[in-house]
């Protein structure tokens, strides 16, 4: 990147004050010749927080691969205080935990191996042997994942990797974590209950809680205390579509906190990571994002709405 700066410098001298055509030119040139980063790079903020939204951390049950989501985990893990969370969050999480995980389950069931239909002059034979012999080792292999994943529901405390990376994250003493003991609780529920009424976002249609206005007051209440800027982390539509922030959110967010500060949106926990510089690997980038594709994929056509528990859980010892 240097030499580029250093041969643009050059080529300013050269031809003067840069021209559109010029300009343009010079980087379709270093764009072909790989001198140039053609992709723009991700955004990064100084002074940010992260708020994680439900949805993502329950996704640490659905992903597939084990290294992406333990990376993930562990980033979370060690950048627990610059997460933005509240008891809401921890209640959201520890209240669909089994459901998502028992729902996971019914994407993982065997295939039939009778739909295999074998000539009867090959029965005996040893390719036929063999495939027999596969399946019976993969049925008590899927039976030993099974009975993991009831230890698992049985016993999150010390079996589930997640669940004890999260109720660190729940019960890290920071600024940014609303739990409940702190009585700060209670003024961020009438702020909360008072946008509800007046049917502020965030919220779902049809919503009967006030638990994403409890989020959002305490993620504008720490933004305003600490001056930081914020990414919300989501694949719910409540706080904006893609990565847009909702317009409304954005306007209250300068208005209350500053005009100098701001709130953004995103649907990757990986990229969030990366806005406030923290590395992250290609290999979790690359695998976050086919996670998206199949999660929008499944809200289009319903198709596989089931998915594996990913390696993440089953390879808890």
């Amino acid at each position: 990147m240097s030499a580029l700066i250093i041969l643009w410098s050059q080529v300013q001298v050269l031809v003067g004050p840069p021209r559109k055509t010029i300009s343009i030119y010079l980087l379709v040139v270093f764009c072909i010749l790989g001198m140039y980063p053609c992709q723009m790079a991700t955004k990064k903020l100084s002074e940010a927080l992260l708020f994680i939204d439900t949805n993502i951390l329950l996704d640490f049950y659905r992903v597939e691969g084990r290294g992406s989501g333990l990376e993930l985990l562990d980033l979370i893990d060690k950048h627990n205080n610059s997460i933005i969370t509240t008891s809401q969050v921890e209640m959201e999480f520890k209240k669909n935990r089994q459901s998502v995980i028992l729902k996971s389950m019914d994407g993982s069931k065997l295939p039939d191996i009778k739909s295999i239909n074998t000539p009867a002059f090959l029965v005996e034979s040893k390719q036929n042997n063999a495939v027999e012999k596969k399946h019976q080792e993969i049925k008590l292999l899927h039976a030993k994942i099974l009975n993991r994943i009831e230890v698992i529901l049985k016993d999150p405390i010390r079996k589930d990797p997640v669940y004890k990376t999260l109720q660190r994250l729940f019960k890290v003493r920071t600024p940014f974590n609303l739990n409940r003991d702190d009585e700060t609780r209670f003024e961020i529920r009438e702020l909360a209950n008072k946008r509800y009424m007046l049917g502020y976002p965030p919220r779902k249609s049809g919503d009967t809680s006030i638990g994403d206005a409890i989020n959002w007051e305490w993620i504008v209440r720490v933004a305003k205390e600490h001056k930081k800027n914020v990414v919300i982390v989501t694949r719910d539509s409540d706080y904006g579509h893609r990565e847009h922030i909702n317009d409304w959110l954005r306007q209250e967010f300068k208005q209350r906190v500053s005009n100098k500060k701001d709130v953004y949106l995103t649907n990757k926990l990986s990229k969030a990571f990366q806005m406030i510089s923290v590395p992250v690997s290609d290999k979790v980038v690359t695998a976050e994002d086919e996670l998206v594709e199949r999660a929008a994929e499944v809200l289009v056509t319903g198709i596989g709405a089931s998915t594996a528990v990913g390696n993440v859980i089953v390879t808890t010892t």
